[in-house]
């Protein structure tokens, strides 16, 4: 990360240092704060690191050019969740979740780059929980919501049956779900017109 990114990030994670504070996530003397001094830099700009760290790992492991297998187990997070610097929005619980992983495995930023960028072609991915773990957070605190999808008539009509399920495989593989009443749906599936 460049000088002028980790002064933006700045700004944005200062009320994410206070909220993990709070939390008692981060503490003065504790391993975060030991790393980020043996790395010459400010608790957030130590966050930045380690938000870039889990947001690249995403690009690695679940986006556009990953590995199917992978890809088919869970979706990458929306970028708005990095972007939400709320106490306790979505960018404070990446945060949490990414220093308790850190920690329970004894890793510095260092280290936790070298784990989540490793083998982005294996069909595996041994770090996957800490995504999982990131994800279950954020629905459990209603920030991460899976849409609703409700196919219309004519979508299923104007579709030969193998189509119709590649498209509700694709709603599933990103963690939503079709529902058969209109009234359910947060998204509505219409003919292009």
């Amino acid at each position: 990360m460049t000088h002028t990114q980790a002064w933006l990030y700045n700004d944005l994670l200062e009320p994410v240092v206070r909220w993990l504070a709070q939390q008692g996530t981060v503490r003065e003397g504790d391993a975060t704060h030991k790393d980020a001094g043996k790395l010459g830099v400010s608790v957030c700009e130590y966050l930045a690191h380690v938000v870039d760290i889990v947001q690249h790992s995403q690009f690695l492991h679940l986006g556009r050019n990953a590995v199917v297998a992978k890809r088919a187990e869970m979706v990458r997070l929306p970028n708005g969740v990095f972007m939400d610097p709320a106490m306790g929005g979505g960018l404070c619980l990446v945060c949490q979740e990414t220093l308790m992983y850190m920690r329970k495995r004894g890793y510095s930023l260092e280290g936790l780059q070298k784990t989540l960028h490793k083998d982005p072609l294996l069909d595996t991915f041994p770090h996957m929980k800490l995504f999982h773990d990131i994800h279950g957070r954020l629905r459990e605190t209603g920030q991460l919501v899976y849409p609703v999808v409700y196919l219309s008539p004519e979508v299923c009509q104007s579709l030969v049956p193998k189509k119709l399920e590649q498209l509700r495989q694709i709603v599933v593989a990103h963690g939503g779900s079709v529902t058969a009443q209109v009234s359910r749906a947060s998204h509505i599936l219409v003919p292009d017109t």
